[in-house]
């Protein structure tokens, strides 16, 4: 990442962090509160200098975009500003439903980067995190190309897409062949009590 990208981002968030944490003291800047909030505050300085240490807004951040070249970009921002480029991988995951979501993207086979596969795979990570905790059901899938079209897959897309997830891959029961092995296995049987 260049510098001067990088510096952009730190400084979106930590105006975002002035806001909330400096903001109702006056501030438009954290630049500005230094410079002015010793004298300002007195004592309180030092307190409110201890407490913006503490802020955590627990938060990330997917950030997408295009460069000039039109190439596609991606980064995760985690607080306060921690900037990881995501381009290598070529997708990103953030929230309570990480390890779900993740893990199914890298279930084989391996992604294709073809668009249709693509949105498929990222549908049935979301899909899969679905059940973690602030997740939810809801889907919205926002395409965006290189020149800003943006658009949109129907409900009814998503649903149709979800219905054959759950029939070829999420309902699927275990395979038959796989519980015989199982079955007849001396460690199974023992561990079950059976001689």
């Amino acid at each position: 990442m260049n510098k001067q990208s990088d510096s952009a981002i730190l400084r979106l968030g930590t105006k975002g962090i002035c806001i909330i944490a400096v903001g109702p003291y006056g501030y438009k800047t954290i630049d500005e509160f230094r410079q002015n909030g010793r004298t300002d505050l007195g004592e309180h300085f030092t307190e409110l200098c201890i407490e913006l240490d503490r802020f955590d807004l627990h938060t990330s951040f997917l950030l997408f975009g295009h460069d000039r070249q039109k190439h596609g970009k991606l980064f995760q921002i985690d607080y306060p500003g921690h900037v990881v480029d995501c381009n290598v991988l070529k997708y990103a995951v953030i929230g309570s439903g990480y390890d779900m979501a993740m893990a199914s993207l890298r279930w084989p086979p391996p992604m294709t980067f073809l668009l249709e596969d693509t949105i498929y795979r990222l549908l049935e990570a979301k899909f899969s995190a679905a059940s973690a905790t602030g997740v939810g059901e809801a889907t919205t899938v926002a395409l965006r190309n290189r020149d800003g079209l943006v658009e949109l897959l129907t409900r009814r897309e998503i649903e149709e897409i979800k219905k054959i997830w759950k029939r070829d891959v999420a309902d699927v029961p275990s395979p038959p062949a796989a519980i015989e092995i199982l079955e007849n296995s001396r460690a199974v049987k023992r561990a079950a009590g059976e001689r």
